[in-house]
């Protein structure tokens, strides 16, 4: 059974082998504008998992696959990776995202370690409780991958060839918003809305949306950005476009037999299809056990989170939130929220909750009681001129010192050699120095976003023919503990580089294989020594802001993948490029000034005053961030995997890492439970 199938073969049309998704997708390549592509089969995953990963047979033939897909450009376009399980986009369920997309990928050797994140999310904590809510099997899975070109997609979407809440079937429904189709799938933007009769596809309504955010593909990566305000109300489609899409639909729904989901992305005037499945959950379909996943938002926690709208953060939470990450997240979030909201009265209060294992929160305004409230606002006024006055004093003489002293407490805690009681004891100061630390980080962040938002107004006012883009570049090149850390990876490129041989081998490998190869190599002993202090210094930080998230000195396979990239550009110099970056900005600094020199001093003086407030905000926004959000999380989980571990050995739970499936009060009386583990 084949490894790989390119997209029209005819083979990849059979679902047995590819998947239904990828299945779809195949058979209508060459008759509806699919974007090129190639499959990994369920054989490929099966092969993989016989001998522990990718192989030599399994890699050349992604490789080979991904040379056909691409070319050999030194600047090769990007792809998108995508599942297709075997039981995926079923007339009774779909799977819609239970499984990883990676969008932006760039190169075969980020596109292998792609591939293996997708197959890793088969056994997801969300995608086996599909499984087990629709009565499907949950042992000899399988699951097969797309790989596809990435459409630089103008504006992105779905369509329904039928109604999808009423059902009605003479409805065709296009839904469309700005830039790749992540922001919308994710629920962080509500899209434009239109609704056609499929007979004649005229138009019956239009509701456009507030487009705020959008997902975009930049330097091998996907970021959400802001929609610049003359788009936001914009409709994302034409007229024509949207003919396009509903024509498609109608189309495929013939075709198919049966009502469609599509997804689709416009690029360049162009329309691609992305994805067709069957429309689940109608009345006509088969039935299925009822699955709260397919009717969020369905049961709630607490009665009154109905009326609210939430915002899904994918920026600071990605991924699924296991049961102890959600409560520290709420804990962390809710609490430090809405003290800087009242601390420097912000109307407005912060509710933070976890629905189907992902991160939301919403806002709702806050009236502070009558007699409270001339009181509050003064406090909220005073400490807001307070911060904004003088936010490098703030930060050194009040905030930075704090921050020490909470690290300072949990790296100088023995947690090895401590005692039941101890950790327990330890255990309750972890929850009320996180609360203080995400108290702070608010009190931080507050008065930072008013020193930028309050510069980036006055440039363009100032200087009529700027953007906010141009006022930025007076904030780049600025020294941080990021930009140290960066700094720090590039040299051990530099030792890497220094070893013959050594920066294409580790190029070659995955990244996830490359400490192994160094420790294998006495000759490789000076890069891995680099490797390793490097992690010592800046590895006891997670990527993101979950407890369940292992650090850096625990998965280094991230900073590896860094190291690969800057093996791949042994002509970059970081220090000349930092330096580079901060001249650009000192001579914009000059060149603004000197414009501004005939301008009245109040002027020049709110210049310079809100400029030093906005660089020092970026750069304390910067280092809170390294210490708090990620340095602070990542010591948090070295409490936490400490109890698993003694909870491992005590055997109430079966490895140290199920500690992040509990709840917090779990944690804690499952500690206070055995003083005789003493």
């Amino acid at each position: 059974m084949p490894f790989v199938l390119d997209l029209g073969d005819p083979r990849a049309a059979d679902a047995a082998l590819v998947g239904p998704k990828a299945a779809h997708l195949s058979a209508l390549t060459g008759v509806y504008p699919v974007p090129a592509g190639f499959c990994l089969t369920a054989a490929a995953y099966r092969h993989a998992q016989r001998v522990g990963g990718f192989d030599a047979a399994l890699t050349r033939a992604v490789t080979e696959a991904h040379a056909r897909l691409v070319g050999d450009a030194p600047d090769p376009p990007s792809v998108a990776v995508r599942s297709s399980a075997l039981d995926e986009d079923g007339p009774a369920a779909s799977f819609a995202g239970q499984h990883d997309t990676l969008l932006a990928i760039v190169g075969v050797d980020a596109t292998l370690d792609a591939i293996e994140a997708i197959w890793a999310s088969l056994r997801s904590e969300a995608a086996l409780a599909y499984h087990r809510s629709h009565g499907l099997p949950s042992t000899n899975l399988a699951l097969a991958v797309i790989v596809q070109r990435l459409v630089i997609a103008d504006a992105s979407g779905v369509a329904f060839s039928v109604e999808p809440v009423s059902g009605r079937r003479d409805r065709v429904v296009v839904n469309g918003s700005w830039g790749l189709g992540e922001s919308m799938v994710g629920g962080t933007v509500t899209p434009d809305t239109w609704t056609l009769d499929k007979a004649t596809l005229a138009l019956l309504d239009t509701r456009l949306s507030d487009k705020a955010r959008m997902t975009v593909a930049v330097d091998g990566a996907t970021r959400e950005v802001a929609v610049p305000a003359f788009l936001r109300g914009r409709a994302a489609l034409d007229e024509h476009q949207i003919l396009e899409v509903a024509t498609m639909a109608r189309s495929l729904e013939a075709r198919q037999g049966w009502p469609v989901d599509i997804e689709f992305a416009v690029a360049d005037g162009h329309l691609h299809l992305l994805q067709c499945r069957p429309v689940t959950g109608l009345a006509d379909a088969p039935a299925a056990v009822p699955d709260p996943l397919d009717g969020f938002p369905a049961p709630w926690s607490e009665p009154a989170d109905a009326g609210s709208a939430w915002r899904r953060d994918r920026m600071h939470f990605p991924g699924q939130l296991t049961l102890l990450a959600g409560e520290l997240a709420r804990i962390a979030i809710e609490t430090g929220a809405n003290h800087g909201y009242e601390h420097y009265d912000i109307a407005a209060r912060m509710t933070v909750r976890r629905f189907w294992t992902r991160y939301y929160d919403t806002s709702a305004p806050f009236v502070a009681p009558e007699g409270e409230r001339e009181g509050r606002r003064a406090r909220g006024r005073a400490a807001a001129a307070t911060a904004l006055a003088d936010l490098e004093a703030a930060w050194a003489t009040r905030w930075l010192p704090e921050i020490d002293d909470h690290l300072g407490f949990w790296s100088g805690f023995d947690l090895e050699g401590a005692t039941i009681a101890g950790l327990l004891e330890h255990l309750d100061e972890t929850r009320r120095r996180l609360e203080r630390l995400w108290r702070l980080h608010f009190e931080i962040v507050i008065p930072g976003f008013q020193a930028r938002s309050s510069f980036h107004p006055l440039y363009c006012e100032l200087f009529e023919d700027a953007t906010e883009l141009d006022a930025f570049a007076l904030l780049q090149g600025i020294d941080s503990l990021t930009t140290e850390a960066g700094a720090a990876l590039w040299r051990v490129r530099d030792v890497v580089a220094g070893v013959p041989g050594l920066a294409d081998e580790v190029r070659a490998l995955p990244a996830a294989a490359v400490v192994a190869a160094l420790v294998r190599r006495p000759e490789a002993r000076p890069a891995l020594e680099a490797l390793q202090a490097y992690l010592a210094a800046y590895g006891r930080r997670v990527l993101y802001l979950a407890v369940s998230a292992p650090s850096l000195a625990e998965d280094p396979t991230p900073v590896v993948a860094m190291l690969q990239d800057a093996l791949a550009r042994p002509d970059h110099d970081q220090g000349r490029h930092h330096a580079t970056l901060a001249a650009t900005r000192d001579r914009k600094i000059a060149d603004a000034r000197a414009r501004l020199r005939h301008y009245p001093s109040p002027v020049r003086e709110a210049f310079d005053a809100r400029l030093a407030a906005a660089q020092t905000a970026f750069r304390i926004e910067e280092d809170h961030a390294f210490l708090i959000d990620f340095g602070g999380t990542a010591a948090v989980r070295r409490v936490f995997l400490e109890l698993g571990r003694r909870f491992a050995d005590a055997a109430r739970i079966e490895t140290p890492d199920d500690v992040v499936h509990l709840s917090w009060d779990e944690v804690r009386a499952t500690t206070a439970a055995f003083p005789t583990l003493d």
